[in-house]
């Protein structure tokens, strides 16, 4: 696979900071092997959809990672879903890609979510730090699978829970809240939408084209 540049200075500040894959211990290869099986027999059905985006399945990808990074799945809401076998937690995520965007990723979901930075960021926080202390971990990962109607990408970062008090809430509208210093915003953007009573974060389009991610399919 071609190797990307790197940024010398990518702030550090934010929640989700873009690191290369191979900084996880995971077998990209046998990823791969399982994700061709896996779309061969579906590939006429998405053709048919409207979108024909390569839509997966999450309970698949974690299957793939557990097995490629010899780790174990974690049961429950508990923020993470594999730790590998040299102890690194990682959240995954499939999403698709419509547009400048992809579709949403629910980070956080509470009934009792508001406007109050403070609340929200000590729900997140709490809810990542009961993780690693339950399973006295601390290095912590967020992995996504990003598909169109012909391509699987994997973007990675690094997940620094320490920074979820840098972000910063700007009201967008009644029902949208921009939440900055979570994600660059070259990468995506989190918004925290009152309605849903949830925090959801997007990619952006050219995340693909960066340094931390590769193609699987």
């Amino acid at each position: 696979m071609m190797s990307k540049i790197v940024p010398k200075n990518l702030f550090n500040i934010n929640v989700l900071r873009p690191t290369t894959p191979y900084n996880l211990d995971v077998d990209y290869n046998n990823i791969s092997f399982n994700l061709k099986n896996y779309l061969k027999s579906r590939l006429n059905y998405y053709e048919d959809t409207s979108s024909k985006n390569l839509i997966i399945e999450s309970e698949f990808s974690e299957y793939w990672f557990k097995i490629a990074s010899n780790g174990v799945r974690i049961n429950g809401n508990k923020g993470m879903d594999i730790i590998t076998k040299n102890n690194i937690a990682i959240d995954l995520s499939c999403l698709c890609m419509n547009g400048e965007f992809t579709n949403v990723k629910s980070i956080i979901s509470y009934y009792d979510i508001d406007s109050n930075s403070k609340f929200t960021k000590l729900k997140l926080y709490k809810k990542i730090d009961n993780f690693c202390k339950e399973y006295d971990i601390n290095n912590l990962y967020y992995c996504v699978l990003i598909s169109d109607n012909k391509n699987v990408y994997l973007s990675t970062f690094k997940f620094n829970k320490d920074n979820i008090n840098n972000i910063n809430f700007i009201k967008k509208s009644n029902n949208l809240i921009n939440v900055e210093n979570f994600i660059d915003p070259k990468y995506g953007h989190v918004r925290l939408n009152l309605r849903q009573r949830r925090l959801e974060l997007r990619l952006h389009k050219d995340i693909i084209h960066k340094f931390n991610s590769i193609k699987l399919f």
